[in-house]
């Protein structure tokens, strides 16, 4: 997807973490089951809201893991949306400060 105001595009295997959210983990990282479901639905319901659509990102930083951490929005509709937002919004994150989390699964059935 093109990276406004660079003239450039994002790589399509460039990972970026959404700033202020905390989403179910997928695979080996899943705590149980209902967890790696929840996660391949997170990563569906983004997909379908950044395909095809300019992202922008905003208050790019590296976070305390060495990963590319990001405030991402995308233009769709004539609207400006938050995908972490979005996400919590549809029950598929929690909102994430950067704190601990302790609870970490249990938001997803675990």
């Amino acid at each position: 997807p093109p990276l406004a105001g660079t003239g450039s595009r994002l790589p399509k295997d460039l990972p970026v973490r959404l700033r202020g959210i905390d989403a179910p983990e997928r695979g080996r990282r899943a705590r149980c089951a209902a967890e790696a479901r929840w996660a391949e639905q997170s990563r569906d319901a983004l997909s379908a809201l950044l395909d095809g659509h300019t992202i922008f990102l905003r208050d790019v930083r590296m976070d305390k893991y060495n990963r590319l951490l990001a405030n991402v929005r995308v233009n769709t509709r004539g609207k400006s949306i938050d995908a972490g937002a979005h996400l919590v919004t549809l029950n598929l994150a929690v909102p994430y400060d950067g704190g601990s989390r302790d609870s970490k699964g249990s938001h997803w059935g675990c």
